[in-house]
């Protein structure tokens, strides 16, 4: 109930801290990016950033960088999948499904559970704008026989529950599969049909922080794209409550929480969904210098369910294909630019730890990892509510996209989490200063895995009479290293909780 100011004296680093402090933040929710990120450093820029690393540049003759272009990044069935016959039944255009089993051995999740961490004593809580049907979730578990943990759900203004849908229910199946001995899985439901959806985002995420004890991760798989923001008739919301969103991140990774939130599903273009705006544009939250955005890709995994090949997520040209065989040959530009978000932030400026890493520019880059997204094949989920069948069809179907990726590192960040607390160190909390020094350092061959085929363009599903004589909407093709489409790759989990467990012990004191 008190008001209190930061002073306006300079920040000082004390000496016996020098060395150790990148920077100092003042978090204030009326200031910008630019003004809270006093420069306190005190150690000088590391070499490396004197001469940055080009990110890759896309080519107009290869708009796809490497993937057909017919296609895509769809791929066929592969791997070897276990659960249910109905489960296994359940198919894309382009083939069977991803089931739980092939996931975990994919990105390394059985090998922690193998160790005995499967969530116990840990919580995640997921920001949505729709409901489920418990009953769904169970169909699910049972089938691959998973335990479903406890879920608490929750309205923020109070009215009824949200009706049953795709969104919250993939999320949900997603987390359960990789994390199923959670200690408790907590809601919190929007409603998206206001203009203010970066207020009501903010209504929530205040929701779940209130919660005691706090939640070890948050999940968001909802997104704005920034260039909208506050533009009349857009239901986005103000640029006021997108700074205090912003700052109520900050607070969440100060207590130790993993925020992760979705790249978004429209490419390079991040504004299609909301607008009529194809320019290049990113996605808040997803901006935010405080959370983990996350990507995504596709895969093709062999019979032990390993990943053969692994290639950023754009099924734009497939969603084209597959419209046009039902004889549309002009689908609207949102239903089929279908690929991994990401960018250049408008609103943010580059955080400390992107600028340790040597990367050009200004401005907050995203994604900083990706994983599993591809719609073709896709994951295998149940759902029997209308908005995810029709009244002909069963409840196992597939799905994806960044709101499938995004629970995945979710649960990841949680059980690399739930070691740290076996030993008695700080939780992972803010991954993204420890992804970005390891991926920057000799380690990074080991915790992730470097995509370089496939581009986030969907210059084919918006027409190119939208961007003049350029050729192609987007620049944003995967590459070695750091870049626009995937990040820094996907995480090899068992490999990443190792180095983050050493990096815990360092930290303590330890050698």
């Amino acid at each position: 109930g008190h008001v209190a100011s930061e002073g306006s004296t300079p920040v000082a680093v004390p000496a016996e801290l020098r060395g150790g402090v990148a920077d100092v933040s003042i978090v204030a929710p009326t200031s910008l990016a630019r003004d809270r990120e006093v420069r306190a450093s005190s150690r000088p820029a590391p070499a490396r950033a004197a001469a940055a690393r080009p990110l890759p540049l896309q080519s107009p003759a290869d708009p796809y960088n490497g993937l057909p272009t017919t296609t895509g990044s769809a791929f066929g069935a592969s791997g070897t999948p276990r659960g249910c016959a109905a489960a296994r039944a359940a198919t894309s255009p382009f083939g069977r499904g991803f089931a739980p089993n092939q996931i975990s051995t994919a990105y390394g999740v059985d090998r922690l559970h193998r160790r005995g961490l499967r969530g116990e004593g840990m919580r995640v809580a997921l920001i949505e704008a729709d409901g489920f049907l418990h009953r769904d979730l169970k169909t699910f578990a049972a089938c691959f026989g998973l335990r479903l943990p406890p879920i608490r759900t929750a309205v923020v203004d109070r009215r009824r529950a949200l009706p049953p849908g795709p969104e919250t229910t993939l999320d949900l199946e997603v987390l359960i599969a990789q994390a199923p001995q959670l200690e408790r899985i907590d809601v919190q439901q929007m409603h998206s049909a206001s203009s203010d959806v970066a207020g009501d985002l903010l209504a929530a995420v205040s929701a779940a922080l209130r919660e005691r004890p706090r939640p070890d991760a948050l999940s968001l798989s909802l997104d704005v794209c920034e260039a909208a923001i506050g533009a009349p008739g857009v239901p986005t919301g103000s640029i006021v409550a997108v700074r205090a969103l912003d700052d109520l991140f900050a607070l969440a990774a100060a207590a130790g929480v993993s925020t992760v939130v979705a790249s978004g599903d429209a490419g390079s273009a991040g504004c299609l969904r909301e607008s009529d705006s194809v320019l290049p544009s990113v996605s808040f939250p997803s901006s935010s210098a405080w959370v983990t955005a996350v990507g995504g890709t596709n895969v093709r995994l062999d019979a032990a369910n390993r990943i053969a090949r692994e290639v950023a997520w754009n099924d734009t040209p497939a969603a084209i294909a597959l419209f046009a065989e039902q004889g549309i040959t002009t689908p609207p530009a949102e239903a089929v630019a279908n690929a991994s978000g990401g960018g250049r932030s408008l609103l943010f400026a580059r955080p400390w730890w992107q600028r340790d890493a040597g990367l050009p520019g200004g401005a907050r880059l995203v994604p900083d990892v990706s994983a599993l997204a591809g719609q073709l094949p896709g994951w295998v989920t149940y759902c029997s509510n209308r908005a995810c069948v029709e009244s002909d069809q069963s409840g196992w179907s597939t799905s994806g996209g960044t709101s499938a990726a995004t629970p995945l590192v979710a649960a990841a960040l949680t059980l690399s989490s739930q070691a740290a607390r076996r030993r008695g160190q700080p939780p992972i909390g803010f991954a993204n200063p420890l992804i970005y020094r390891l991926a920057d350092g000799r380690e990074r061959s080991a915790v992730l895995r470097d995509v370089t085929v496939g581009a986030t363009d969907v210059t084919a599903a918006v027409g190119r009479n939208y961007h003049g004589d350029r050729g192609v909407l987007g620049v944003y093709p995967a590459g070695r290293g750091y870049d626009l489409a995937t990040g820094w790759g996907s995480l090899v989990l068992p490999a990443f909780t190792d180095a983050a467990l050493a990096a815990g012990r360092r930290g303590a004191g330890g050698r």
